[in-house]
């Protein structure tokens, strides 16, 4: 199995049923072997109760139950640096960039659901998915 970043609305897409990509966010999770990072599980926390309508409880459960199934990293101080450099060259959120780093620092895949991030990963060498 690929091991592989899972961006935040990729994720949100695997919760929300009516979403679009629901199907094939699930699809891409159990293909792959899952890593998230601490900025993603709050990200994730923060995108299920403002937009998704998850109470602060089922919001904390959700994000609990994915760190507890999935490897979850750290965001170490070298990755945030790389990161704002990222974010400042591309002109992107500095969570997107992070998102990047750890893929790259842990030379894993990316899945993106977001055409600028994949655009960016490609042109860091990273591989993405789908």
């Amino acid at each position: 199995m690929v091991k592989a970043v899972i961006d935040t609305m990729v994720w949100a897409a695997a919760l929300a049923r009516k979403s679009k990509y629901h199907r094939e966010a699930l699809e891409i999770i159990a293909a792959v072997d899952p890593t998230i990072t601490t900025n993603i599980v709050l990200e994730l926390y923060n995108v299920l109760t403002r937009d998704l309508g998850f109470s602060a409880q089922d919001a904390a459960e959700t994000v609990w139950k994915i760190m507890q199934t999935t490897d979850t990293m750290d965001l170490q101080a070298e990755h945030a640096k790389q990161a704002v450099r990222i974010a400042s060259e591309h002109r992107i959120s500095v969570f997107d960039a992070a998102i990047l780093t750890e893929a790259s620092m842990v030379d894993a895949a990316l899945v993106t659901f977001d055409r600028k991030l994949k655009r960016i990963g490609t042109a860091l060498g990273i591989h993405i998915l789908p």
